[in-house]
This record gives structure tokens, C-alpha cells and sequence, in this order.
């Protein structure tokens, strides 16, 4: 919707919804808070728009149907475990990114830093 208005996905705003398997996040998102989209198990698809700046902590935790994921070069955070327990996600990340999944329980299947 060009006339969106929507700038953040606010804390726990899809938590453990199984019906959304697509996300399309409008131009005028900047923050996807914490736990947003955590536990969306059947998600299988994100679109983050360029100008998203902030990914909040365990943003996808427990996405496990998510198979890929572009993070814009826009994103200046990344927050603790925002791709935890996802083991089927491909995630691109600018190569400035944050992203450490050194302490997760388990790791996306590959991260890309380009």
C-alpha cells in the first residue's frame, strides 16, 4: 500500500501466528522489534525493504520453515538470536553486519556476508 504509514513491527506483533506463511514488509518500515516474528513456524518467505535499520533480538527466533532471507545494507543492528533455531535459513547480511551466531542453539544453515 503506497499510502502505508506502518515504521515498526512492534515487539511480539506476530509472535507464534502459524497462519502467515509471506511477509512484504511496506518502504516505510525502519525497525522489526523484538520477537516479531518469532515462532512463525510455517513462514517461509521475508521481504525487509531497504531502510530497515534495526532487527530486534530473536526478531525470527524459531522460524524453521524460513528458507532465505536478504537483509538490506541499511541494517546497522542486528539483534541476539534473531536468526536462532532456524535451520533451513540462507541469510545474506551486509558485510558491516553485527549478526554473531556463535551462541546459538542452532545456527541458520548458512549466513552470506557479501
Amino acid at each position: 500500500d503506497p499510502s502505508s504509514n506502518i515504521t515498526e513491527i512492534g515487539e511480539d506483533c506476530f509472535l507464534d501466528n502459524d497462519l502467515i506463511t509471506t511477509i512484504i514488509l511496506p518502504d516505510t518500515v525502519t525497525k522489526i522489534s523484538d520477537y516479531a516474528f518469532q515462532t512463525c513456524e510455517d513462514l517461509h518467505y521475508v521481504y525487509i525493504p531497504d531502510g530497515v535499520t534495526i532487527i530486534g533480538d530473536e526478531a525470527f527466533e524459531s522460524c524453521d520453515e524460513l528458507a532465505y532471507l536478504y537483509v538490506p545494507d541499511s541494517v546497522v543492528s542486528i539483534g541476539s538470536y534473531a536468526f536462532d533455531l532456524c535451520p533451513r535459513l540462507i541469510v545474506s547480511v551486509p558485510s558491516n553486519s553485527d549478526l554473531q551466531t556463535y551462541n546459538y542453539d542452532v545456527e541458520p544453515l548458512r549466513v552470506i556476508e557479501r
